[in-house]
This record gives C-alpha cells, sequence and structure tokens, in this order.
C-alpha cells in the first residue's frame, strides 16, 4: 500500500544509522564532490541543513516548464547566494542534507501528508521554529534532474498540492499564509487567476 512520500521518508530516516541524513529525488544524478562537500559544510555547528541547487542535464533540450523550473528567478537562487541562511519556504528535501540531531529537535515528516507535495515545507517549517539562522543553501551542491515534466503534469500536480495539502498547512500555520502564498486564496489577484473560466 501507498502510504505517500512522507511515510517512505520516515521509513528511511528510521532505517538510517549515520549521523547525517540525506534526501535526493530518484531521478537525481549528484556532482562526483557532492557527498565530501556536504559533510564539509555541515561540519560547521551553525549549520543544520544544506540545500543544493537543480539543474537540466546537460544532455536534455529543456521544454516550456523547463525553463521555469530551472530559471535563475525561481527559489532560493532568486534571492540568495551561496552559503546564506535561508527561509522555510526555500528549503526543499530533494537535493538535502540534515544533521540527525535536527530531527530529533523539529520531529520527522508528518505523517498525515499522503498526497502530492507539502510535506518538506511541513517539515521545514518545524525545523526553522527551532533553527531559525540554520538552513542553509549552496549553490555549488548540484543535482541533475532527469525526470522531465510537461506543463500538464506539473499543473496537475500543483492542483493535487491545492486542493489536499495545502488547506492541511494553511490550518496548521496560519501565521505563515502569505509564505505559504495563501494570500491568492483570497485576493483579487487571485480571484482572476483562480476561477473556472480561467
Amino acid at each position: 500500500q501507498n502510504k505517500g512520500l512522507a511515510y517512505a521518508r520516515n521509513m528511511g530516516i528510521t532505517n538510517a544509522s549515520g549521523d547525517i541524513l540525506v534526501f535526493l529525488d530518484s531521478d537525481m544524478e549528484l556532482n562526483a564532490d557532492w557527498l565530501e562537500n556536504v559533510y564539509t559544510i555541515l561540519n560547521d555547528n551553525a549549520v543544520m541543513g544544506v540545500m543544493g541547487q537543480y539543474c537540466l542535464p546537460r544532455d536534455t533540450t529543456p521544454n516550456v516548464l523547463d525553463k521555469y523550473l530551472y530559471s535563475s528567478m525561481r527559489g532560493a537562487k532568486k534571492y540568495h547566494k551561496t552559503a546564506d541562511a535561508i527561509h522555510f519556504k526555500y528549503f526543499l528535501f530533494s537535493n538535502t542534507a540534515i544533521k540527525r540531531e535536527a530531527l530529533n529537535q523539529a520531529g520527522n515528516f508528518n505523517e498525515k501528508f499522503e498526497k502530492y507535495g507539502g510535506e518538506d515545507t511541513e517539515l521545514s517549517i518545524r525545523l526553522y521554529q527551532h533553527y531559525s539562522r540554520g538552513l542553509f543553501y549552496y549553490d555549488h551542491l548540484i543535482a541533475f534532474h532527469h525526470g522531465q515534466k510537461s506543463l500538464k503534469e506539473f499543473c496537475e500536480n500543483m492542483k493535487e498540492y491545492g486542493k489536499n495539502n495545502l488547506p492541511m498547512l494553511l490550518k496548521m500555520y496560519p501565521e505563515h499564509k502569505n509564505s505559504l502564498g495563501g494570500y491568492w486564496l483570497d485576493s483579487f489577484g487571485g480571484l482572476l487567476l483562480f476561477n473556472r473560466f480561467v
């Protein structure tokens, strides 16, 4: 039975024996020095978790969606330089390493998140509550993402997230409504964009 990504990740956490936990998507390829660099970065006591950047494989022709997903105008790299501490909304668990002691403090993934999206954001919020200056971005921790989605697939994923897990996040953390994009739900711009005609 498929119990969702949060459950699967918690199984990995439970069965892992190391002090550093690494989270990767199954269709990612890492730079050869990725683990060595992560180990060096996490030797700093101030760093509890680190996230790298995503790149399209060099031999892949970008589609319309790729031009958005890998743009310098999206995510942590839009607002941060390498070695910057980052906000929870940019800290995603698909090219990421974190100290086990941080998870011992914040807890594991919430297994109520069984559908697509949001389970990593929810954990990032709890980590941020404990370590507001402990989550970092390093642009040389590169993961080449081989799983090329179509725009239609991406929109279907976002629709599923908006229907199921985003309402859970907003209910759990109303104080972070704007950071979670919840302002779209009752704003004029949201009404213009998200309606049955558009």
